[in-house]
């Protein structure tokens, strides 16, 4: 790398002194990793650990180091420590483009479902969707599938038009059982007393912890309703399964 970058010795426009560097690039001095002065130099990552921001200020420098992970040479931009800029606090009203930023990346664009992990940006697209789709030659999730497919696209849209007694819009479930119904009421009446918390905890408190006893009260409850609804199905499960030696014999005919 020495060859590529060799040391210069140069003037740099923060200074009256000259300084080792590892000559320009872009027309600014470059150094390599642990050669910048610290107590003037900052990276972005190093001034927000300050509390600062560059504040429109252009990078007086250059750091270059090679990053593993990445498996190649990465450049950062410096910037000076004087000219920067304190921190902007995070208000609610941040907070809350914030929140709609980020579940705008978890939203898939096809079916509207919000998941917990962020989708790839080139089409914001579920897993689910881009099977039902059809999925590109390419496509990782090949890798996953195991055989032939046996289902077309026009065969999964067959399969969508058929009511199904339980589907999910968003957060909302819609079923022909009024006590599922109970259930996903609960649910949705914990998670806005939660969001109703979050929306109003101070900004530099943190991620917000469901201590909150009337949410752990309503969270209780859907569990008590869905363990009820568990309950039942089983026995009715239990009522039409036949038992061996009294509903049939041993060689399978019925009694």
């Amino acid at each position: 790398m020495s060859r590529r970058f060799p040391w210069v010795l140069a003037s740099v426009p923060w200074s009256d002194q000259t300084c080792f560097t590892r000559g320009t690039w872009h027309g600014k001095p470059l150094f390599s990793c642990k050669t910048a002065d610290r107590s003037v130099l900052a990276t972005p990552r190093q001034l927000a650990a300050m509390g600062k921001r560059p504040g429109g200020q252009d990078p007086v420098a250059f750091l270059y180091f090679r990053c593993r992970k990445a498996g190649k040479l990465t450049f950062a931009n410096l910037y000076l420590i004087e000219k920067a800029k304190p921190k902007r606090p995070m208000t609610p009203a941040r907070w809350e483009a914030h929140r709609k930023m980020m579940a705008a990346r978890r939203t898939c664009r096809e079916c509207g479902e919000t998941g917990w992990a962020e989708l790839p940006k080139a089409h914001r697209t579920c897993e689910a969707c881009l099977c039902s789709a059809g999925l590109d030659p390419g496509s990782y999730l090949h890798d996953y599938l195991v055989g032939e497919p046996t289902l077309t696209p026009e065969d999964y849209a067959s399969f969508a038009a058929v009511p199904n007694p339980l589907t999910w819009k968003g957060n909302v479930a819609m079923t022909t059982e009024p006590r599922a119904a109970r259930i996903s009421d609960a649910i949705n009446a914990a998670f806005a007393r939660v969001g109703e918390m979050d929306r109003h905890r101070p900004a530099e408190s943190g991620r917000l912890l469901p201590t909150d006893t009337a949410a752990a009260d309503l969270y209780a409850h859907a569990a008590s309703l869905a363990e009820a609804l568990a309950l039942d199905m089983r026995a009715a499960e239990l009522a039409f399964r036949p038992v061996l030696g009294v509903d049939q014999d041993p060689g399978g005919a019925a009694a």
